[in-house]
């Protein structure tokens, strides 16, 4: 298969997500992708004062060259960063316009790259405008966020639409998400998220970090974004009080996502705590180094209608390395819940944290277990085998 994907992030993301694995997969199974990874440069080179005619030749010759540049990576991956305007694409008064211009770049790319007639393979709503871009042999919309619940990004919900509605197939990683969007595409399929079970399974086999060498127990850990939208401070906070001679370890970015009111407060206070420590992102391939240092793996989110249609990767990495787990705030984990400590609202979490810290490492090949049937293989394989029977099934 040839496919063209628009994912909306870049493929050096620091925390590497469906769009990134599942490409690396299938390019790996011999699949020819062409990954439009959006370009990043910064806007205010174009508005501050005094900007001169050379100044702004400069600016384009450095960012918007580089823009437009087919780079090789992964096999038969190829990245192409381009000018996809992806915010304006949707919504505000430039939209037709910024959609337009996408359109032209993007065919421009695609026809350059030999992919014409390629099955395109969309992540964000904010490229509905990439279904008017040639004739694609499929338009596959895979949905693993309810994006709409994001901050900032309320508007697109009407764009979501329109791309499920155009979708030659829909896929969704989570049952609500399936039954809303089923109501617009009855090609509507259930992919949940996975982990890379082989590179978490190697936690326990790894050399400790120095900064967690000689932490005290016990390590209660969280891997992943820290926006306050979904991650909730306050119940981080609790725990660390309720362990004062414990530490709680959070490694991720920060702010990725537009904040809300009062978080930056939350997460001051949570950082002035003696044993909690933020170590900011660390790289993908060291995760199982550090996961292997946890006593128990933190999922603690807030309950809200993002959360309520979210499934994170984290969970299955957590069992994978076999950690028992404490999660909160979420309930597409609650068929887990013979296998985690699970909270459904946050108000019991510290009773859960201590409940997964009794079962330690009691219950670690059960957990991993049931990491092996989620993994990125067998997603592959069953968006393959969908791809295949729609292809045949116009």
């Amino acid at each position: 298969m040839r496919i063209v994907c628009f994912p909306g992030a870049a493929f050096d993301f620091l925390l590497p997500t469906n769009r990134q694995q599942m490409m690396r997969r299938l390019a790996e199974r011999g699949h020819e992708i062409l990954y439009m990874e959006p370009a990043r440069f910064p806007l205010s080179g174009l508005v501050r004062p005094g900007l001169s005619p050379a100044s702004l030749r400069r600016w384009v010759r450095r960012y918007v060259g580089t823009a437009m540049r087919l780079r090789s990576s992964h096999g038969d991956l190829r990245i192409h960063t381009d000018l996809n305007l992806y915010p304006g694409a949707a919504t505000g008064l430039l939209g037709p316009a910024l959609a337009s211009a996408n359109r032209r770049w993007a065919a421009r790319a695609i026809e350059r790259a030999g992919m014409a007639g390629a099955i395109f393979w969309i992540y964000t709503p904010l490229a509905l405008w990439a279904t008017r871009v040639l004739d694609p042999a499929l338009v596959v919309y895979d949905c693993v966020d309810d994006y709409a619940e994001q901050p900032g990004y309320h508007a697109i919900r009407d764009a979501e639409a329109g791309l499920a509605r155009r979708a030659d197939l829909v896929f969704a990683s989570t049952e609500g998400l399936a039954r809303r969007l089923g109501q617009i595409n009855y090609r509507t399929h259930v992919l949940p998220n996975v982990a890379d079970y082989g590179h978490f399974a190697t936690a326990g086999r790894r050399p400790v970090p120095r900064e967690l060498r000689d932490l005290p127990g016990p390590v209660l850990g969280y891997v992943g974004a820290l926006d306050a939208y979904k991650f909730d401070a306050g119940l981080v906070a609790q725990v660390a009080h309720a362990y004062p001679h414990g530490s709680v370890v959070l490694i991720g970015p920060g702010g990725l996502v537009e904040r809300e009111a009062g978080s930056d407060v939350e997460m001051q206070r949570l950082r002035e705590l003696p044993n909690v420590h933020l170590l900011g992102p660390r790289p993908y391939a060291s995760l199982p180094a550090y996961l292997q240092c946890f006593d128990a793996g933190l999922i603690p989110y807030r309950r809200n209608r993002y959360t309520a249609e979210c499934s994170p990767l984290k969970l299955h990495e957590y069992l994978a390395a076999g950690l028992p787990v404490a999660a909160a705030g979420l309930p597409a984990l609650r068929p887990f819940a013979g296998v985690i400590a699970y909270s459904e609202d946050g108000s019991d979490y510290l009773a859960q944290v201590a409940r997964a810290l009794a079962e330690g490492g009691s219950r670690r090949e059960e957990r991993r277990a049931v990491a092996r049937r989620y993994t990125w293989d067998a997603k592959v394989s069953e968006a393959e085998r969908l791809i295949r029977r729609a292809l045949e099934q116009p």
